[in-house]
């Protein structure tokens, strides 16, 4: 609500035509009409919203392992539930974070109260560190990791595996995203992609496939 009254106070103060983008040679460009770009990013933080807390309640549910609300989840899985909720809510103030600091970043700079020089480094800095918090926050909580054909009582070394190659690379990604301001079109989206996308789909491949080797030699010991 804060957020929603200083930008209807700010909104007179903003130019007509609004930029959202700069590019590698340090040009401006993107206008768009204030109303949207004033109100843009608000909606996508309550649309982030809406849909992390519809997440959570899925992950929650699956960490209790229960078809029907009577049901008495066990101890272990009520503790499971309880790490997912707090990862659930450190990536939702990450995200929020980030939007809020982006949105009055966007309004100041279109105000002329800041440089736009720095925009896309910013943006770029911001988004390798929400990956950064999110793979130390996924490490620390260990959040439960449900593959087909585990059942529900893996053990937590399997899980900790898992959730170590995933949350490594979403800290590898995080940390080299940035450097992509030092390239020009097209390498720098080539690089965000692969730091950001491929590296973290190739962390969780990694951790599935050992997840599944150390599960398989649990499962023979006598």
């Amino acid at each position: 609500m804060v957020t929603i009254i200083a930008t209807a106070l700010l909104y007179p103060l903003l130019p007509g035509q609004m930029v959202i983008h700069m590019n590698g040679d340090g040009d401006l460009g993107n206008y768009v009409p204030k109303v949207a770009a004033a109100w843009l990013i608000l909606g996508m933080l309550l649309f982030e919203l809406v849909l992390l807390n519809g997440v959570k309640k899925l992950m929650i549910h699956n960490a209790l392992q229960t078809t029907y609300d009577y049901e008495v989840p066990s101890d272990e899985n009520i503790e499971k539930a309880k790490k997912v909720k707090k990862y659930m809510i450190t990536l939702k103030a990450s995200i929020g974070g980030m939007l809020l600091f982006i949105h009055f970043f966007f309004l100041f700079v279109n105000m002329e109260l800041l440089p736009a020089a720095i925009m896309d480094v910013l943006i770029q800095v911001l988004i390798g560190a929400l990956f950064i918090t999110l793979g130390i926050a996924g490490w620390k909580c260990n959040i439960p990791v449900n593959m087909p054909g585990w059942g529900n009582e893996q053990p937590d070394e399997v899980n900790l595996t898992v959730n170590r190659f995933t949350m490594i690379a979403f800290v590898i990604g995080g940390s080299l995203s940035p450097v992509n301001v030092l390239m020009n079109e097209p390498y720098t989206t080539i690089w965000m992609i692969s730091m950001l996308g491929v590296l973290p789909i190739i962390g969780i491949i990694a951790g599935v496939i050992q997840g599944n080797k150390q599960w398989k030699k649990i499962e023979g010991d006598p």
